[in-house]
């Protein structure tokens, strides 16, 4: 979304966006520092296609713009996860 309002807004010939992410938990072969218990290291890994006549200088703008998503920039801070479950009865499950 973030490099296709970037493209449109600067009028570059961007036809379409495609991305595909995968993920995947891998053996970490350090421990953390001062530890002993080595834990899996967790991977997304993200391919954008981008389609459409596009300039070297374009391309390497709307990747660099890429980076700088809110969701790119949310998964590699390491958020705290709140989670909130709430259990509602309906009058069919009483």
């Amino acid at each position: 979304m973030t490099i296709l309002l970037y493209s449109r807004r600067n009028e570059w010939p961007v036809e379409s966006v495609t991305i595909e992410c995968s993920y995947r938990r891998v053996k970490n072969s350090e421990p953390p520092t001062g530890g002993s218990n080595i834990e899996p290291i967790e991977e997304i890994h993200s391919k954008i296609t981008l389609s459409g006549d596009l300039s070297n200088d374009q391309r390497d703008r709307l990747a660099y713009i890429a980076g700088k998503c809110p969701i790119q920039r949310t998964l590699e801070s390491k958020p705290r996860m709140i989670k909130e479950i709430n259990v509602v009865q309906t009058e069919e499950s009483k």
